[in-house]
């Protein structure tokens, strides 16, 4: 996304630069200007080009507010509790800092998001979007501005040698979009104010699921002992699929657990895994 606005910004300046020479150039150049399509006064060309290039210098501050916002999602892991890294390095939290720190400076970050789910929060996207659609909102005035005065033989657009067609922009209804969000917010409200958690069914969900997010641990913990991280990626592996089908094609629970207890492969673990299906020790920086 940053890199896409590294593209979008320098191109508006492009267009500022040539409304500013155009607007110069025609600056007292006298011209009919309009209300709802009907003559009202005199003004100029360059006045009008003007009117459009203010409009773009105000998109142009946005969308550069938006790109200086921008901030990278650290290493935080498939949920962002950084569990894993906390478990590599041994439950050191300023290592887990520090490698946040040494990612983002790898991506040309300045900072990070303090928070994060599996990925930056998408209200990034919601704002970089109401910049983007401001512009979209400028260029479809100017544009219904240009085919207006095309249409009286005011103006002209640049032709291509090649070109056939024309093409035509979306519109939307504002009144309808606001309805929309109004309507939104009630329900959310009053979904809101009656939210009830039930953490019975909570941890029965966690302990349905929780043996297979265990095997990442298993493996890592038989690395750490000698054993080929290959080999007991492979018999997790085949041992996860054999409980899935438990699970899935024949309604049974869970017996993962079970399995890697009489496998003499995992012998080493056997005396951890008891301690390992608590859900708190993967809650990580949560």
């Amino acid at each position: 996304m940053g890199d896409a606005l590294d593209l979008l910004i320098p191109n508006i300046s492009k267009i500022l630069y040539n409304l500013q020479g155009f607007a110069l150039q025609w600056k007292s150049e006298p011209t009919l200007s309009f209300t709802h399509l009907q003559p009202a006064q005199i003004s100029t060309v360059g006045k009008r080009a003007a009117a459009w290039a203010q409009d773009l210098l105000l998109d142009l501050i946005e969308l550069g507010r938006a790109r200086a916002d921008l901030k990278f999602c650290d290493a935080q892991g498939a949920t962002s509790t950084q569990a894993r890294f906390l478990e590599i390095f041994g439950g050191d939290h300023e290592k887990c800092d520090r490698l946040n720190k040494l990612i983002c400076e790898k991506a040309a970050f300045e900072e990070c998001y303090d928070i994060s789910t599996q990925t930056y929060t998408r209200k990034v996207d919601c704002q970089v979007a109401n910049a983007v659609t401001g512009l979209g909102t400028t260029v479809t005035k100017i544009a219904s501005d240009l085919r207006h005065l095309a249409f009286m033989k005011e103006v002209g657009e640049p032709r291509e040698a090649e070109q056939i067609g024309s093409s035509a922009m979306r519109r939307m209804d504002v009144p309808e979009m606001f309805l929309l969000a109004d309507a939104i917010a009630i329900t959310l409200q009053n979904v809101t104010e009656g939210l009830v958690v039930f953490p019975l069914k909570i941890h029965s969900n966690i302990m349905a699921e929780l043996p297979f997010m265990v095997t990442e641990n298993i493996i890592m913990r038989l690395t750490a002992m000698g054993v080929s991280r290959q080999e007991a990626h492979e018999q997790t592996r085949v041992l996860s699929f054999e409980a899935s089908h438990q699970v899935q094609s024949l309604g049974k629970p869970n017996d993962l657990v079970e399995r890697i207890k009489k496998t003499e492969f995992f012998k080493p673990i056997w005396g951890d895994l008891d301690d390992m299906m608590k859900p708190e020790l993967y809650i990580g920086r949560s």
